[in-house]
């Protein structure tokens, strides 16, 4: 997971975070590669391949905005440790998918990471907080209250994959990596969690944009397309280290 192109200085970090709601869109493959077409035929549950369609519909869509090119010609390829980037670009971008959601980090000037998770019931939380969350998190896991405690542990669980993608860590050793990352998380829906890392200990400028009722293609088509030359309604942001 590790990248080999430089870090820029924390200090002029600029983040912008997309999150947005892909369900009840039509046919969205010809926003894809014929190597993303390939991909998706391979997925054989029809869940985890609308997930994956979507995500990289408006990854592209995106990508294609700043570059001023067609979505399906944005040239992401992996690295020989398999992350994902824009060839012959210095843009850094994370995305993370969660149907019907998925949230989408990019960057100029900095190396990013992304997550969002719906926060749903999971029979195994005390498990992965004793395992996986740093001190502070076990702590205020343990004095939640019932109700409180399946939107802390999603809180903090999307921060831990935020900023394991950041820091080019696997997800066992995130903890130790929260030091080395600018964290941040969204909570604007309810039921959703959405963290946002960026590597480096200085604070960072993050943008965020949400882009809630898109169940339409052209809609959303629209939005994202639009993105660099208008102005999104920004989204505050409870910022948490």
């Amino acid at each position: 997971m590790n990248h080999q192109r430089p870090a820029m200085s924390p200090a002029s970090a600029n983040v912008t975070v997309h999150v947005v709601r892909f369900d009840g869109l039509g046919d969205q493959t010809a926003w894809l590669s014929d190597a993303d077409r390939q991909r998706a035929a391979a997925i054989r549950s029809p869940t985890a391949c609308a997930s994956f369609v979507g995500g990289r519909r408006v990854l592209r869509t995106l990508l294609a905005s700043r570059l001023g090119c067609l979505a399906a010609q944005v040239p992401i390829v992996e690295s020989p440790t398999g992350k994902p980037h824009v060839a012959g670009n210095e843009i850094e971008f994370s995305l993370s998918r969660r149907a019907p959601w998925c949230a989408v980090a990019l960057s100029a000037n900095c190396i990013v990471g992304v997550d969002v998770e719906p926060v749903r019931p999971f029979s195994n939380m005390h498990e992965v907080v004793a395992q996986f969350f740093p001190p502070t998190a076990q702590a205020a896991f343990a004095t939640a209250g019932s109700k409180k405690r399946l939107n802390l542990f999603f809180r903090w669980w999307t921060r831990l994959e935020a900023a394991a993608k950041a820091a080019g860590t696997e997800l066992d050793t995130a903890a130790s990596s929260l030091d080395g990352v600018w964290l941040e998380s969204w909570e604007g829906v309810p039921g959703l969690a959405v963290a946002v890392a960026v590597k480096g200990a200085a604070p960072a400028a993050i943008d965020w944009h949400f882009h809630a009722d898109c169940p339409m293609e052209e809609e959303l088509r629209l939005v994202l397309q639009k993105v660099a030359t208008k102005s999104p309604q920004k989204v505050s942001a409870a910022r948490k280290r």
